[in-house]
């Protein structure tokens, strides 16, 4: 028999994986705008500080480079 540990954790492992999958299927230009709505959502939280120096900012160059110029975050200076 399963547990509910064990329930709850192949549930969170498929969960994590299905949105992987639908974040690398995503073209460039959309995951930048997503990434640069994220950016805008957490500025003024101080408690999220940590989460966009570390993921955000490395997130948003690689977006940024991978989409290459865009008219949305040409005024936008990136690291």
């Amino acid at each position: 028999m399963y547990s509910a540990a064990e329930a709850i954790a192949v549930i969170s492992i498929v969960c994590v994986a299905a949105c992987y999958a639908v974040w690398s299927l995503l073209p460039a230009p959309r995951r930048l705008k997503v990434l640069m709505a994220l950016d805008k959502q957490s500025e003024g939280r101080y408690w999220l500080s940590g989460f966009r120096h570390r993921v955000l900012e490395p997130l948003l160059r690689r977006a940024v480079k991978r989409s290459g110029s865009c008219s949305d975050c040409s005024p936008r200076k990136l690291g």
